[in-house]
């Protein structure tokens, strides 16, 4: 009886996390680029100043280039 009740726990635990952590092509994803326009706005978003990755800075990628790669936005999208 036990093992039994376990077994349908586990099954049921097993939909929740397939229908709730699978994309689906219903929902809407965020992109990277939405989430912050500019270092400018992660700042005021996070309340921190956006730091360059140790690798970022070692192929000598400017704090804009960082961005730029990480978040997929330009700072000059803007103005165009």
């Amino acid at each position: 009886m036990t093992r039994n009740l376990y077994n349908e726990l586990d099954k049921m635990v097993q939909k929740a996390f397939s229908e709730r952590l699978t994309p689906s092509k219903k929902s809407s994803t965020i992109t990277p680029s939405a989430l912050y326009e500019s270092i400018e706005d992660y700042k005021l978003k996070t309340g921190k100043r956006f730091r360059q990755t140790k690798a970022d800075k070692e192929a000598g990628l400017t704090r804009e280039e960082s961005f730029e790669k990480m978040y997929g936005t330009s700072q000059n999208q803007d103005q165009n």
